[in-house]
């Protein structure tokens, strides 16, 4: 991620946004359990990052992996179709690498649903093991929605309202990310993990965990802080890191189903 963030925003921007990543989001807790998030993220950060290098087989392999961790790969399979179908288009010639690298990225999630649905002899396998252990399906977003009515209008619990509250803080920070110029991969990479984070109907204290792949939600606070003084940049990352370490240590040991 580091890489790719320097050659995006600058070496700054990139180490700004390692630190809110590893320290100060609030489930930074995450990356220290055996959670599959620190993988797919590293995954879909190399096919990003071979990507925009224009090392096609790379990033399609990466993707690839990507996959194989959870179907939310379909998010940088269609940031590396994107990043393929640009390249092409500037270049305006054939090259067989680009389309080689989206086929390579489009492959591994449906392999995958159907290698869970070969082992258990159902098509629909995987989502029915979603529905039956997290009440996990597609619904538009109506449960989130449902959640945030309620929370924000009776609010009712520490776990909840905070959880209803940066939830909003990352919807903020991606749309911003989307009205400045940012990189149309990583733009339909990032915006594709949050809606199909929220879009889904799961327990909300574990939407936050879902999120941590999207990382475009880092990028405006990353840029923002990057341009003040060290010591305004070194104080603004040490109180977030405390935040964030505080706020995972706090879920893990007083609400323990949050992560």
């Amino acid at each position: 991620m580091q890489h790719l963030l320097t050659r995006l925003y600058g070496r700054r921007t990139a180490l700004t946004g390692i630190i809110l990543l590893a320290a100060a989001q609030p489930m930074a807790m995450v990356f220290f359990m055996a959670y599959g998030e620190s993988l797919f993220l590293a995954l879909c950060a190399g096919a990003l990052l071979a990507a925009h290098r224009k090392a096609w087989l790379a990033a399609g392999t990466l993707a690839f992996l990507a996959g194989l961790t959870r179907p939310a790969a379909v998010c940088v399979a269609a940031a590396v179709a994107v990043a393929a179908a640009l390249h092409l288009y500037r270049e305006r010639r054939f090259s067989w690498r680009p389309l080689a690298a989206v086929v390579l990225a489009c492959m591994s999630t449906p392999g995958y649903l159907w290698w869970v649905g070969h082992r258990l002899h159902r098509p629909d396998a995987y989502f029915l093991i979603q529905e039956a252990g997290w009440g996990t399906h597609w619904d538009n977003g109506r449960a989130y929605l449902g959640f945030l009515r309620e929370t924000l209008a009776k609010g009712d619990g520490w776990v909840p309202v905070s959880t209803a509250l940066l939830t909003l803080a990352l919807l903020c920070a991606t749309a911003i990310a989307c009205r400045r110029t940012t990189w149309p991969p990583l733009l339909v990479y990032g915006c594709a993990i949050v809606v199909l984070a929220l879009g889904q109907s799961n327990y909300y204290h574990s939407k936050l965990r879902l999120l941590i792949p999207a990382l475009i939600f880092l990028v405006p606070l990353a840029r923002a802080i990057s341009r003040t003084s060290n010591r305004t940049a070194a104080i603004t990352l040490t109180a977030a890191a405390l935040f964030g370490c505080w706020y995972g240590a706090y879920m893990l040991t007083t609400w323990h189903y949050a992560i």
